[in-house]
């Protein structure tokens, strides 16, 4: 019995062990992180609707109600998918459904925007988002206020909810038309339930930097976010230096796992 009891504690041991190592379980980063991308992608949308392009083609703008007294409507549309939308080597269907009561860049201004049928390299997106400029800060950069809630992105392999509630400060670009240079500054916190069902917690605890020039890859390239699991540790995203890459690092006591999301 004292064999058995021993034996016991050494399985016990030896698998707590080989769960730190391969820090329990990496699904909750890979879908926070894949969310996270999405909705910064689906937020420049939302912006480039402010400063439309009457040649383009992919997508199309239809603006609505344009009444001052009352708020207005902009339909970014997509397509069918026959043929393919590509942006920034995504494909895009469907339709983000915005609508506002005054420009992006004004403060003051709210902007709510759902979807209709609208696919991401075919997944289906789903969900609102809110935002509220609130003008310039104490360093002259002006901050808005995002607010996703009740997102759901339906992938091949499974279904990921989403929330956020983030602070975007406007920390580079703001002084030229060219949007590749803007940059931003990223805090906040987000919560969900991914792939594997489990639900997870996510605090970002040391500022993320976004680069709209790295939308081609993964647009957020620095900072740190501590993400927990429900029934695990607690462990940190590390997202990189300054490569645009998709490529991240998971910190568990220690213990580091590069995951990447495409």
């Amino acid at each position: 019995m004292k064999n058995i009891f021993i034996l016991s504690i050494i399985l016990i041991l030896i698998t707590s062990c080989n769960e730190e190592i391969s820090i329990e379980n990496t699904q909750a980063s890979k879908d926070h992180l894949l969310a996270e991308d999405i909705f910064h992608r689906i937020g420049i949308n939302i912006e480039n609707a402010f400063n439309i392009n009457p040649n383009s083609t992919c997508p199309t703008y239809l603006l609505k109600n344009t009444i001052s007294a009352d708020n207005d409507t902009i339909i970014i549309d997509f397509g069918n998918g026959i043929p393919a939308c590509i942006n920034n080597n995504k494909i895009e269907s469907g339709k983000i459904i915005i609508i506002y009561d005054g420009n992006y860049y004004i403060e003051g201004t709210t902007i709510t925007s759902s979807f209709d049928n609208y696919y991401l390299d075919n997944s289906l997106i789903q969900g609102y988002i809110t935002i509220k400029n609130k003008g310039t800060n104490d360093n002259d950069n002006m901050v808005f206020d995002f607010e996703i809630e009740d997102a759901t992105i339906n992938t091949s392999i499974g279904l990921i909810n989403w929330n956020a509630e983030l602070e975007k400060e406007w920390i580079s670009g703001d002084s030229t038309l060219e949007k590749s240079d803007d940059i931003y500054r990223i805090t906040g916190e987000a919560n969900g339930i991914g792939r594997n069902d489990n639900s997870f917690n996510v605090d970002i605890q040391d500022p993320l930097k976004a680069e709209i020039s790295c939308q081609i890859s993964c647009i957020i390239k620095e900072g740190e976010a501590k993400i927990t699991p429900s029934g695990y540790q607690e462990r940190v995203i590390n997202y990189g230096d300054s490569i645009c890459d998709c490529n991240f690092i998971v910190k568990n006591n220690g213990i580091v796992k590069p995951i990447s999301i495409y």
